[in-house]
């Protein structure tokens, strides 16, 4: 028995498994306006950054 293959990172060859790069920084985006909005509303009720 020889050594356990190296697991797929990026820029490898082997088929995706899972959602793009594209859609977490999608994600991101979102939840960052998401926050954004709320950190605001927070602020300006002058409410703790958390419940």
């Amino acid at each position: 028995m020889g050594p356990a293959p190296a697991p797929a990172g990026p820029g490898s060859d082997s088929e995706p498994t899972g959602p793009g790069r594209a859609h977490w920084l999608r994600v991101a985006r979102e939840t960052a306006v998401d926050l954004a909005t709320v950190a605001v509303a927070r602020d300006h009720a002058g409410k703790p950054p958390f419940d």
